[in-house]
């Protein structure tokens, strides 16, 4: 398929080398992509043409034109030329920015000691990051205190739990926090400060929230 764009450049030949699935109209500064694929992936073609990565617009003509519009072949067609000369004129209003880097809190704040939490925190520590877990109530584990066995696999759910508070016992990059809220936080990603209801302030390089909450700023 190929799209023609009044006033819009083709991507440098290079770029259609690299990536032969790649073969829509683009401008210069950017690219416009009537495909599913994951953006990363096309961010990374974009590298490798030596076009800026953030200067892309995914335009889904599978979900949006195609899929939904089965019985128009004309209409679908039509959508899809307007969805992708959209896309295109996006980019050519979109300001170019550049990746940054920042120093991070090697330290992760986990809110909520359900199993969804303590996993998160034990995947953290794996990876060699300092864990605060924070729970409200006085336990871990959340509801599988109160269930049987577990869906689907039938798992009984007492065992699950015994094995997941013995790996956070014994694993000394997470530090737990019982009867403890999160009152108040800010900053931003990689340094985030964050007050819990004993006073406590810290500070952390990531926020992974687990259950539904509230904070005073």
């Amino acid at each position: 398929m190929e799209l023609h764009v009044q006033g819009v450049a083709r991507l440098p030949e290079a770029f259609h080398h690299q990536n032969p699935a790649v073969g829509q109209p683009a401008h210069p500064r950017g690219v416009t992509l009537p495909s599913a694929k994951l953006q990363t992936t096309f961010r990374k073609t974009l590298e490798r043409a030596d076009l800026n990565p953030y200067l892309y617009e995914h335009v889904n003509i599978r979900e949006q034109a195609s899929w939904v519009h089965k019985g128009d072949h004309e209409g679908a067609t039509e959508k899809a030329i307007r969805l992708a000369r959209a896309g295109v004129e996006k980019i050519l209003r979109q300001d170019e920015i550049e990746s940054i880097h920042v120093d991070a809190t090697k330290h992760v704040l986990v809110i909520g000691g359900g199993p969804a939490g303590i996993k998160a925190a034990l995947d953290s520590a794996g990876k060699g990051l300092r864990v605060t877990l924070v729970e409200k109530s006085d336990r871990l584990g959340g509801h599988l205190h109160d269930l049987d066995t577990i869906y689907p696999s039938g798992e009984n759910a007492s065992k699950i739990l015994c094995q997941l508070l013995h790996r956070i016992q014994v694993t000394p990059l997470i530090t737990v926090a019982l009867n403890t809220t999160v009152t108040g936080w800010n900053g931003f990603v990689g340094n985030f400060s964050a007050t819990l209801s004993d006073g406590l302030v810290l500070e952390a390089g990531a926020v992974i929230p687990t259950r539904c909450a509230s904070t005073t700023r």
